[in-house]
């Protein structure tokens, strides 16, 4: 009997283990996320322009072949026109692609 409860022990103590390690990894993740989004605000800021949507795209075009991070986002340009595009992050800045006029 005593050997039972020592193997639910151990059970339950991996279990909280993998719990914990994705947990963790989960709220890195989120943080890294939330770093990228603030990168892409000043980008606009810095441009005279308006973030108004980020949305983090993990399986967008070209997501499984470099180390970036995919966005589609919406912002409002200098004139207050309103665009849509993908946007990527990574080591060397901000880019953006297919970017369109979606509003007057």
């Amino acid at each position: 009997m005593a050997h039972h409860l020592e193997g639910i022990a151990i059970a339950i103590a991996l279990a909280a283990c993998v719990y914990g390690i994705v947990w963790a990894t989960g709220a890195l993740k989120e943080r890294q996320i939330q770093n990228h989004r603030q990168s892409i605000e000043r980008y606009f800021e810095k441009r005279g322009e308006k973030l108004t949507r980020a949305r983090w795209k993990p399986f967008g075009p070209g997501a499984q072949t470099d180390l970036s991070v995919l966005f589609e986002v919406t912002y409002l340009d200098a004139d207050g026109k309103e665009h849509s595009a993908r946007c990527k992050v990574g080591s060397s800045g901000v880019y953006l692609t297919d970017d369109e006029l979606t509003g007057d």
